[in-house]
């Protein structure tokens, strides 16, 4: 998370950097486990473990990837 809030760009692009291998590299070994790159992606989305948080207002939630992303939520 400190990676995350930091201001410096390197840092934020390399922890991405991270994940997306991370990521890649899921599908890559699961690839022959699906008939599809359809089901592929299905079968990642399905491993996604749900995590539970207290629902509030989420209004002052400042996400520091919001800016990396160029996502503006209004």
């Amino acid at each position: 998370m400190d990676l995350l809030a930091s201001e410096n760009m390197a840092e934020q692009l390399a922890l991405l950097d991270r994940y997306a291998h991370a990521g890649f590299d899921w599908l890559r070994k699961h690839s022959q486990d699906e008939s599809s790159i359809r089901d592929l992606v299905m079968t990642a989305i399905d491993t996604v473990e749900c995590t539970e948080r207290e629902v509030g207002d989420g209004s002052q939630v400042q996400d520091p990837l919001l800016g990396l992303l160029d996502m503006i939520i209004e």
